[in-house]
């Protein structure tokens, strides 16, 4: 018994080439961050007890570097650590990702707790060294915020996304409050603080790149890269006009700082004017891709029976004639043509002789591999490459082929009025051989057994003179010649 093994496809494009873009090299910044989340969370840690280490011991590397007085508190430092294991533990893809939930709610409740205790007790009894320093409204807004994105991530993304945007927002606050020296909220943020929020940032936006207005930015075409440049023009540029504006040209002392509320403005109009034309741009370029990706199946597509053309076959054909060439693998042509197909159109009609065509294809597919490919050659033949196949298992399988054939005169799909509709084919064989000049030799080859099998009478199997078929018992393929 031969040990072929024969697996259905639901495709008729089997054996052919995917026209999309390589779906891991398009995504590639997508992968690189999601590979990065735990290490960006990762570094949140690091940096915010970096900056406790400071605040206990009375270091102020921080300070002397940016010139900020403020400093991270310990209440921070925990909260901030959980935020962060809660990220890393947050993707949907592991098995205990609720775990990741869990401790998102226990950040919440942890740096809420300097603000909200207070309001029904009167004495914090868990210590006062370790709520020691003040936990900023910026802050906890901002730890809030990340953690609520994190418990929001599978059922309602889109309003955990919007409160990931808030957290942006605050952030950026953060960033202009350093770089033009103003306080804003209750006070200024410790710079290693906010280096630390920034990175759960963007590990939180990592949990949320399944969604397509995320997926835009990181995308690697032409549309990602302009999204990419649009907005960090629309942040840099802005915030730089600021920068001369405060640090160079000096702005008036004002209770509220109308400049860099409107510089602040700008810049979050800028940014979401960006991010919705690359969403509109990704989407429409993804209804093109899509267009074009059936306009070439069309073109490689026979119509009648969705099996390959002869286009289709013919660059894939010098596919394999290349690696026969160069790593000598070994491939088969199987030339198969309906005996007395004008006779089934002519009394039958061309209805019936269109399914006896698809009937074809239903009966052929069963039986060949996923690497191997059936197509339409043209009219009534149908053409079959194998890949390394020895000669006993071609054998084997010309022949079941020709039987399938065979078996579908049973069909009721078949049946007809005018008597039964009795459909046979007669197969040619051949193998790629070292002396051909391309594949073209081999076709021919299998064409010419082809018609030595016309000649025996149909309804057989015949290989090229240059195979010597193994002798198998009548029984099972008496059908089965050499030319």
């Amino acid at each position: 018994m031969c040990s072929y093994e024969f697996r259905a496809r639901g495709t008729a494009l089997v054996g052919l080439e995917n026209p999309e873009r390589d779906a891991t090299e398009q995504h590639r910044y997508i992968n690189w961050l999601k590979a990065a989340r735990k290490w960006v969370t990762l570094a949140a840690i690091v940096l915010v007890f970096f900056g406790l280490a400071e605040n206990l011991l009375g270091v102020s590397l921080s300070t002397y570097t940016f010139g900020t007085d403020a400093a991270t508190s310990p209440l921070s430092a925990f909260s901030i650590t959980l935020l962060a294991f809660a990220i890393s533990l947050g993707d949907r893809r592991e098995a205990h990702a609720w775990h990741g939930s869990v401790i998102a709610l226990f950040a919440i409740l942890a740096v809420s707790a300097q603000r909200v205790a207070p309001l029904f007790v009167d004495h914090i009894p868990f210590g006062t060294y370790f709520v020691a320093g003040t936990v900023g409204t910026d802050t906890m807004l901002i730890i809030c915020l990340l953690a609520v994105s994190v418990l929001m991530r599978f059922q309602t993304a889109v309003l955990g996304l919007a409160t990931w945007l808030a957290a942006c927002a605050l952030i950026l606050n953060g960033i202009i409050g350093h770089t033009y020296g103003l306080p804003y909220f209750d006070g200024e943020m410790a710079i290693l603080t906010l280096l630390s929020l920034v990175c759960c940032l963007i590990g939180t936006l990592a949990l949320y790149l399944h969604r397509p207005l995320v997926r835009v930015v990181f995308m690697t075409g032409s549309i990602g890269f302009r999204t990419r440049t649009m907005m960090a023009v629309g942040f840099l540029a802005p915030w730089f006009c600021g920068l001369l504006l405060y640090r160079w040209y000096g702005v008036p002392e004002r209770e509220f700082h109308v400049e860099a509320t409107l510089i602040s403005a700008i810049i979050w109009t800028m940014l979401a004017v960006t991010l919705a034309s690359g969403f509109s741009q990704e989407r429409a370029d993804k209804e093109r891709r899509a267009a074009e990706k059936r306009l070439a199946e069309q073109a490689l597509t026979d119509s009648l029976t969705g099996l390959p053309n002869r286009a289709a076959l013919t660059a894939r054909l010098t596919t394999y004639w290349t690696r026969f060439q160069r790593f000598n693998v070994p491939s088969a042509i199987i030339l198969i043509d309906l005996d007395h197909f004008k006779a089934i159109n002519d009394t039958f009609g061309h209805d019936m002789g269109d399914n006896v065509l698809r009937a074809v294809r239903g009966a052929l597919l069963p039986y060949l591999r996923q690497d191997d490919i059936v197509a339409r050659w043209g009219g009534e033949e149908f053409i079959c490459v194998l890949k390394n196949t020895d000669l006993r298992q071609l054998q084997h399988i010309s022949e079941r082929l020709r039987a399938a054939i065979r078996a579908i005169s049973d069909l009721p799909a078949l049946s007809h009025g005018k008597g039964p509709v009795k459909v046979s084919a007669s197969v040619g064989v051949s193998t790629f051989l070292a002396g051909d000049r391309g594949y073209e030799a081999a076709i021919k080859r299998a064409d010419d057994a082809l018609y030595v099998a016309k000649r025996h009478g149909r309804n057989r199997v015949i290989f090229d003179g240059a195979l010597r078929p193994q002798p198998t018992r009548q029984k099972r393929f008496g059908n089965v010649l050499t030319a």
